[in-house]
C-alpha cells in the first residue's frame, strides 16, 4: 500500500477551511494531519505533528502566510509550503518569487488541481495556477513592472505609503527622517508615472501593497515578511518520526 501524503492546512476562514479540507481528505492518498485557523496555531501543530506538504493561506486572521512561510524555511523546517490566496496580487506573487516558494495556487481552482499541486510541490517540484503563472508573466516581462523599476527601499514603503500613513508615521515605523521619507514618496511617484498621492494609494490596492480587512480598514503587507513575537521565540525541536517512520522522513532538519 502506498503511504499517504501528510497535509496540513492553515486557513483562517471556517467555511473555506472545511471545504478544502473536504477536498484533499477525499482525494486517494492525501491524509489531513492537522488543520490551523491562523499563524500562531500554524506553529504550535509544527512542535509536535509530523506533515509532508502544508497548504497555507496568505492572509490570515493573525499574520501573513509568506511571512509564516519565510519563518519555515528560516528554521530549517522540513516541510513543503504551497500558499493560497482568493486574491492573488502582483506583490504577493513577487514577494513568494523572491522567498523561492514552489507551490502558489487561487482559490477558484478544482479539486483535482489542488491535490496536484500538494503532489508536486512534496515531490520537489514547483506549481502554479495560471493566475499566478499570468501575474508572474506580466512582472517579469512588463518593463515598467515594479520589481523592475523600484529599490528595496522603495518597495518596504509602498504598503506604507498605501495605508495612507503621513510622511511623520513613516518616519516614526522606519527611523528614517522625515525629508527622506519625502524624497522616496515623490521619487517613486515620478518612477511609476502616477498622478500624486491618491494614485499611489491607488495603485497600492491593485498592485496588493494593502489589503483590505473584514472591518472594512487597509492594512499594510509587510515587505520584510515579519513574524510574529511568538514564533521568533518558538522552540522547535526536532520530532521523532512515528511509529513505522524512518529517521529521513523526519520534519525537521536536525541542528547543531
Amino acid at each position: 500500500m502506498s503511504k499517504c501524503l501528510r497535509v496540513g492546512l492553515v486557513e483562517g476562514q471556517e467555511l473555506v477551511r472545511k471545504l478544502l479540507k473536504h477536498f484533499i481528505a477525499g482525494s486517494p492518498g492525501f491524509e489531513i494531519v492537522f488543520e490551523a485557523q491562523g499563524v500562531s496555531e500554524f506553529y504550535e501543530y509544527l512542535r509536535s505533528t509530523l506533515a509532508d506538504v502544508v497548504l497555507l493561506a496568505v492572509n490570515l486572521p493573525d499574520g501573513d502566510g509568506l511571512s509564516a512561510c519565510r519563518w519555515v524555511y528560516a528554521q530549517q523546517i522540513r516541510l513543503k509550503c504551497v500558499l493560497i490566496s482568493e486574491r492573488c496580487t502582483s506583490y504577493d506573487v513577487h514577494r513568494a518569487d523572491e522567498l523561492g516558494v514552489m507551490g502558489f495556487i487561487s482559490q477558484g481552482i478544482t479539486p483535482e488541481i489542488l491535490t496536484e499541486a500538494l503532489g508536486q510541490v512534496a515531490a520537489g517540484r514547483s506549481f502554479f495556477s495560471s493566475e499566478v503563472l499570468s501575474l508572474r508573466r506580466d512582472l517579469r516581462n512588463e518593463a515598467q513592472s515594479f520589481p523592475k523599476i523600484l529599490g528595496k527601499r522603495e518597495l518596504s514603503l509602498m504598503p506604507l505609503f498605501g495605508v495612507g500613513m503621513t510622511d511623520g508615521e513613516i518616519a516614526t515605523r522606519t527611523r528614517l527622517c522625515v525629508e527622506t521619507i519625502k524624497w522616496h514618496r515623490g521619487r517613486i511617484v515620478r518612477k511609476l508615472g502616477l498622478d500624486g498621492i491618491r494614485d499611489l494609494m491607488r495603485y497600492c490596492l491593485c498592485n496588493g501593497f494593502v489589503r483590505w480587512q473584514a472591518n472594512g480598514a487597509f492594512s499594510p503587507v509587510e515587505a520584510g515578511g515579519q513574524v510574529s513575537a511568538r514564533a521568533s521565540t518558538l522552540r522547535v525541536n526536532a520530532a521523532k518520526p512515528s511509529k513505522g517512520g524512518d529517521i529521513g522522513s523526519s520534519l525537521f532538519v536536525a541542528r547543531g
